[in-house]
């Protein structure tokens, strides 16, 4: 549907352009990942950038407690742990 990119002078910085950023986005009609990144740009393995191409994979709290509590698809999840994988 759409990409979105910050920039900022800082790490904090772009992290609080882009969550601001996702609190304004308005998409109607679909389920979008947004809550999912959300969570992401908050954890703070993401905050402190101390994390690698598999993190994603080996946080229980985001395979499981994450997709059930913001009904995040199945393919929507393979598909954004198969970008974080190539990224």
């Amino acid at each position: 549907v759409c990409k979105l990119i910050c920039h900022g002078r800082n790490r904090t910085e772009a992290i609080q352009r882009m969550n601001r950023s996702l609190d304004e986005f308005v998409i109607e009609g679909i389920i979008t990942t947004i809550p999912l990144h959300k969570k992401l740009l908050s954890h703070k393995k993401f905050i402190n950038s101390d994390f690698n191409v598999s993190w994603l994979d080996k946080e229980l709290y985001f395979n499981s407690i994450l997709r059930a509590k913001h009904h995040i698809p199945d393919d929507q999840m393979e598909l954004l742990m198969g970008l974080m994988k190539t990224s």
